[in-house]
């Protein structure tokens, strides 16, 4: 079975003159006719009043009871496109949402020394995000196990979250907006540190890969695999409990990758390694004997350093659960291009920022943003964005302008209409935000473009799966690879886990695959004959 969590998000689309892509594959599979609905799925059960002292008062907390048969039903089989409700006092919010794809291929889950509790096993999850019905310029991210769901919904009106009440019994979930149970915004700032040479004024104009295809997939595309390291104290913040931490990890990548996704951008995860013992970073006691961010990530670049740089994906990062004064993440500048630098780290990743309400952006945002310093942008308040023709400057005024090399502070960007942008700082002055339902806004995201285009990465499926397959009776495992057409002219099923690799000219009959397939993608075109 497929990993299915839920976090959703909507986005406007901002920067573009197409259909984005979750949109796009929703409307894909609409095409198909292959719809599986669930309306049944939660009851609402009352509302109440926002907390004490929240950031908006006007804002209910939506009590909804899960119907656990319903859930076991939607966890058993792999659905092209599902549709679920979630009921509300205004009426129900109806989601359309598509397989999702975090993992790439040859993924793993690594303890520091052998765990024999550590018996998660991801297949008993399945990952999903899509839209909001009717609003092509949503977002939703959905992650369901055999027993629970979560999720994440941002529009204009802020961050809407889906989740099991802590503390209470196994079916009693609670749907809010995160204003409603919030009394502070929590502070960040991020250190960026340059990975090679002097940074001069962007002024971009991304090319695109041209790809073909013959599949239902809407592409080849490019993608960075991120290794992701959990230090010991987040370890311990678990209680030494690994398949709950990495559970509520890869529910916080689900959502950094949908962010990403949505505006065209790729990452999957690599590797998952979890120091149960003592990290080389921090060490064993709190407070650690590293008093800062800066120092951390050095710690982590020089022990990779040490090892020729031989970590699983193409960038890597350290989560902690620890907090510092200096920034609540860090990353080197452009690392993605430079193997020696290709490092970033997170703090204060914790498995709930307010009780008994959890919520998750805080973390989303802080890491999507980092990410996105490792893939080549910088700050929205850099000096050195083309704003227009000719003209740079800073593109919002959420924090002190960051001046070019050897020049003076520039004046401030305008205000951001409605909050600001990934790559912002926004949402530390009071009275604006961060939203994201612009993603990372036009020109970070072209930046992030551009230096993919122009690296050596591996390939996938742009929606993380080949569709409009049918039951084969064929059986192997292999690798595929997008874009070359196969030349077995026969019926082919693969089992969940596997991968295939279809490298030479021809066609194929019938495919099947029965659970998860890792793509390898090596070319830009694969056909699949039904």
């Amino acid at each position: 079975m497929r990993l299915l969590f839920i976090y959703l998000f909507l986005l406007p689309s901002v920067g573009w003159t197409q259909e984005k892509p979750l949109a796009k594959a929703v409307s894909n599979a609409k095409a198909s006719g292959k719809v599986d609905s669930f309306s049944n799925l939660f009851t609402a059960n009352g509302s109440t009043k926002a907390v004490t002292n929240a950031l908006d008062a006007t804002q209910f907390i939506h009590q909804l009871t899960l119907n656990p048969t319903v859930l076991e039903s939607i966890s058993s089989q792999k659905h092209q496109l599902l549709e679920i409700s979630l009921p509300t006092a205004e009426g129900s919010l109806e989601l359309e949402l598509v397989p999702a794809t975090i993992f790439a291929p040859g993924f793993k889950m690594v303890t520091a020394v052998p765990d024999p509790n550590f018996t998660l096993d991801i297949t008993k999850f399945q990952y999903y995000n899509g839209i909001i019905k009717n609003n092509p310029n949503s977002i939703a991210m959905v992650g369901i196990s055999e027993n629970s769901i979560v999720g994440t919904i941002s529009d204009q009106t802020g961050n809407r979250v889906l989740a099991k009440r802590n503390e209470k019994s196994a079916t009693e979930y609670a749907f809010y907006n995160e204003n409603a149970v919030t009394t502070q915004k929590p502070t960040f700032a991020c250190g960026t540190i340059n990975s090679g040479p002097a940074r001069t004024p962007l002024k971009e104009n991304p090319t695109k890969d041209t790809l073909t295809h013959t599949t239902n997939s809407t592409t080849c595309v490019k993608y960075v695999g991120v290794y992701v390291e959990l230090d010991y104290a987040l370890y311990q913040l678990y209680s030494g409990n690994t398949n709950e931490l990495t559970t509520k990890t890869l529910f916080l990548f689900d959502q950094v990758i949908t962010l990403f996704r949505n505006d065209g951008i790729y990452v999957q995860l690599s590797q998952l390694y979890i120091w149960n013992s003592p990290d080389p970073y921090s060490g064993a006691t709190i407070p650690s004997s590293t008093t800062n961010t800066s120092e951390l990530l050095d710690k982590f670049r020089i022990h990779w350093n040490g090892n020729n740089d031989n970590f699983l994906g193409q960038v890597a990062f350290v989560l902690t659960s620890r907090t510092f004064s200096d920034a609540g993440g860090r990353a080197y500048l452009g690392g993605l291009t430079i193997r020696p630098y290709a490092y970033g780290m997170c703090a204060y990743i914790s498995p709930n920022t307010v009780q008994p309400y959890p919520t998750y952006t805080y973390q989303v945002g802080a890491l999507t943003h980092e990410l996105g310093h490792s893939l080549g942008s910088q700050h929205t308040h850099w000096c050195g964005w083309e704003v227009s023709p000719g003209v740079l400057g800073a593109i919002d005024n959420c924090a002190p302008t960051e001046a070019l090399e050897g020049q003076s502070p520039c004046p401030p960007g305008p205000p951001p209409v409605g909050g600001g942008t990934i790559m912002s700082y926004c949402d530390i002055i009071p009275g604006n935000s961060k939203d994201f339902t612009k993603g990372f806004g036009p020109l970070p995201r072209n930046k992030i473009l551009s230096v993919i285009a122009s690296a050596n990465l591996p390939t996938t499926t742009s929606d993380g799966i080949v569709e409009s397959i049918v039951t084969g009776n064929w059986s192997s495992a292999s690798t595929w690879a997008c874009g070359l057409t196969p030349t077995v002219m026969r019926n082919i099923t693969v089992s969940g886990g596997h991968t295939v690799d279809l490298n030479t000219s021809g066609d194929t009959k019938e495919v099947n695959i029965n659970g998860d397939l890792n793509l390898s993608i090596s070319s830009s075109s694969l056909n699949v004959n039904n």
